[in-house]
């Protein structure tokens, strides 16, 4: 699920038929909250002194419903839950992870 080199790691997450759970851990001081969930379950939770975050949902989601989006100070995003673009294999408990998001003009 996360990587020793990841700005933002996964702790764990679970559910059942009643919740969801998903905690985090961020080490990008630039990530100010992180946004995950559809609507109407969309949350919105800021980074704390510990620099961990726990979702907690009183409905069951799946990794894809999480559609995690971790934004700056400045509202800018910079990390988006989601797998690897431009790959042919993927790893569903490995590459499920925190991914860097490019601007156009930027450079990999």
């Amino acid at each position: 699920m996360d990587d020793s080199s990841d700005n933002i790691r996964v702790i764990g997450w679970g559910n059942d038929e009643k919740c969801t759970v998903y905690a985090i851990e961020v080490f990008d001081d630039n990530v100010e909250y992180i946004e995950m969930g559809n609507e109407p379950n969309r949350i919105r939770q800021y980074v704390n002194d510990k620099h961990h975050i726990i979702f907690n949902w009183d409905v069951q989601l799946q990794w894809s419903d999480f559609n995690g989006i971790a934004y700056s100070k400045n509202d800018q995003s910079l990390y988006e839950l989601r797998y690897p673009n431009n790959t042919n294999y993927i790893n569903q408990t490995h590459d499920l992870r925190w991914y860097p998001i490019i601007k156009e003009g930027e450079l990999n």
